[in-house]
């Protein structure tokens, strides 16, 4: 969080971003909050170190919710901090940092061509369901096919 109040006070948090990278290698990808993480380079602009980031995640799943944490932030997404439990399942704490990243960084306008490749890549894994919130900014007629689709498996699941 420190990084990004320097960001907004027009800083550079490069001191901060080193030390979370270090802690990021220390503890391990499933003991960090390693969306955040990207949604920080994301907010400088860093496109390939936030894909870096977030491609360090083995789990196909907390991945693709990293890369659609990064693509909510490159199309200005709003995201509020949640008090509680997330019903769509993301991590309170990253949706703290994407609201603080878009606070921090007021004046960046939003890049779609830069969303839709970490929506893409959350899109082509097994949590590709991460992706629906952004594929519904950036494409909303995507979304009927998908909710059909979808219904037919919940259907054909429930006949067996």
């Amino acid at each position: 969080m420190h990084a990004l109040l320097r960001i907004g006070d027009g800083h550079d948090p490069g001191r901060q971003l080193n030390w979370l990278e270090m802690d990021m290698r220390h503890r391990g990808t499933i003991h960090f909050p390693v969306a955040a993480l990207a949604v920080l380079h994301a907010s400088r602009g860093e496109a390939d170190a936030a894909e870096s980031v977030a491609n360090q995640i083995p789990d196909q799943r907390s991945r693709a919710a990293t890369l659609s944490a990064v693509a909510c932030y490159f199309i200005r997404f709003p995201a509020r901090p949640l008090p509680g439990t997330d019903p769509t399942r993301t991590d309170p704490f990253t949706r703290s940092i994407q609201h603080l990243a878009l606070t921090a960084t007021p004046s960046a306008s939003a890049d779609r061509r830069t969303a839709a490749q970490f929506l893409s890549q959350a899109l082509n894994s097994s949590g590709w369901y991460h992706g629906l919130p952004v594929l519904a900014q950036i494409e909303p007629r995507a979304i009927p096919p998908v909710r059909n689709i979808l219904l037919i498996h919940t259907h054909a699941a429930l006949k067996h």
